[in-house]
């Protein structure tokens, strides 16, 4: 996938097929396989392109594992 459109990327996680992406700006994009929705978009149907989660504050780290992804806000939650 080209990720240029969505800015300068910080990290990205992957696990399997699915695919995460934090920006500089700390938005998070997530694209892939989905099988356990890990694209963060309350369905499990494969995401072709990168796709924003939806957060409550901007992220500052990112974790994937095989069924999960936490984002770390800037205020130190896990989300």
């Amino acid at each position: 996938n080209d990720l240029s459109s969505l800015g300068p990327v910080q990290d990205i996680v992957t696990f399997g097929k699915s695919f995460c992406a934090l920006t500089l700006a700390g938005d998070v994009f997530c694209w892939g396989e989905n099988d356990h929705g890990q694209a963060g978009d309350g369905s499990v149907n494969p995401v072709a392109a990168p796709k924003a989660v939806s957060l409550p504050t901007k992220a500052k780290d990112l974790a994937m594992s095989r069924t999960r992804v936490c984002a770390v806000l800037e205020d130190g939650k896990v989300h």
